[in-house]
């Protein structure tokens, strides 16, 4: 009973605001009742039903998918994605689902035509996948955008680089919520809606510091590289080092450089702490790294981390461990050469001895 009253007053109280165009609708209502993969999945090896002109646009498959499963009716199939949303689309979505949504959304006839607000809609969709997703597949995030194809060169079209992972964000507006904390709507990897700014302060924990073109620092931040314009003498003092970035409205507000340096052979990596000869027992920091920083830079994972030798730096900040740095080249093939050579024993001159486990015979 509350559902049908609070969606009844929305419906007769209408706000001023933009409204919801289909194509944004179809693709929210669509991820409600299943990811993009199986949206995708569905529709192979068939004849489409929608206009030509939108099979290859980015909300086609999500139009095409509702309509195959009778959530839009023959009498909208050629009405434009481009345009509104209308209240009579969302009471026939109600319909097919039944249940309490049925009657949810009640409005006069001569409404049905009209365009639905943004908040209209939002409230609506929110009691629609509580319907239909009990589960909650489609999740509330709060995640850090590091970057979308208007400031990351390598980006695939509507990918978004963001500390919950590499997401999709079609038909969503989020160029200018890069380096933002935010809040969306998510399904699996898609994006389905960017509903607020949370903070316009963030700061990237552990990222590498590079020269980018010109005097452009480069970062390397959730697998993406970006370039800040600071000045030359910045640039020089912080180059070719591991660093604490705060960003304040998108522009760099400080740095803090990490440049406390150890070595020492790993004598054992867990998941919260390493071991290294001559320092015992080291906490991990959170955000923990592996970067390989000669040759073609990579990041690496901390099974990267030879355990037995003495080829990598470790980062130390605070007590912690902040990133191990792959600064040379291993070649495990001659290890083994020379291992199987000598039978097994010490290769005290190399500082290369190791026994079949990887540690010291």
């Amino acid at each position: 009973m509350l559902l049908i009253l609070l969606i009844v007053i929305i419906a007769r109280f209408e706000p001023e605001g933009s409204h919801i165009a289909r194509a944004s609708a179809y693709k929210a209502a669509a991820l409600a009742l299943a990811d993009r993969e199986t949206i995708e999945e569905s529709l192979e090896g068939s004849a489409w039903s929608i206009p030509e002109d939108e099979k290859n646009q980015w909300f086609g498959k999500y139009k095409e998918y509702l309509f195959r499963n009778g959530y839009i009716g023959g009498e909208h199939l050629e009405s434009s994605a481009v345009e509104s949303f209308t209240y009579g689309e969302a009471a026939y979505i109600a319909e097919q689902v039944g249940g309490e949504m049925k009657n949810a959304l009640t409005v006069s006839t001569k409404k049905y035509g009209r365009a639905m607000p943004q908040d209209e809609w939002w409230v609506f969709y929110d009691y629609l996948r509580k319907a239909v997703d009990p589960d909650g597949a489609v999740r509330e995030e709060q995640v850090l955008l590091y970057g979308t194809p208007a400031n990351v060169k390598e980006a695939d079209s509507w990918t978004a680089y963001t500390s919950g992972g590499v997401w999709k964000f079609e038909g969503v507006a989020l160029d200018a919520c890069t380096d933002r904390e935010i809040e969306v709507l998510v399904r699996g990897d898609e994006i389905i809606r960017m509903v607020r700014v949370v903070d316009e302060t963030v700061t990237y924990e552990n990222v590498w510091l590079s020269r980018g073109s010109g005097e452009n620092l480069k970062v390397y931040v959730g697998g993406a590289y970006r370039e800040f314009a600071v000045k030359e003498k910045e640039l020089d003092a912080v180059a070719d080092n591991l660093a604490d970035l705060r960003l304040k409205k998108g522009k760099i507000d400080k740095i803090t450089v990490k440049n406390e340096r150890i070595t020492g052979e790993v004598l054992a990596v867990a998941g919260d702490h390493i071991e290294i000869e001559g320092y015992g027992v080291l906490p991990l920091a959170d955000n923990f790294k592996v970067y390989k920083t000669y040759g073609l830079f990579a990041e690496q994972k901390k099974k990267d981390i030879l355990v037995g030798y003495a080829l990598q730096e470790f980062v130390v900040a605070d007590g912690e461990v902040c990133a191990a740095l792959t600064t040379r080249s291993f070649d495990a093939k001659n290890i083994r050469v020379l291992l199987m050579d000598t039978g097994f024993k010490t290769i005290s001159t190399t500082g290369l001895c190791c026994g079949p486990t990887g540690r010291s015979s």
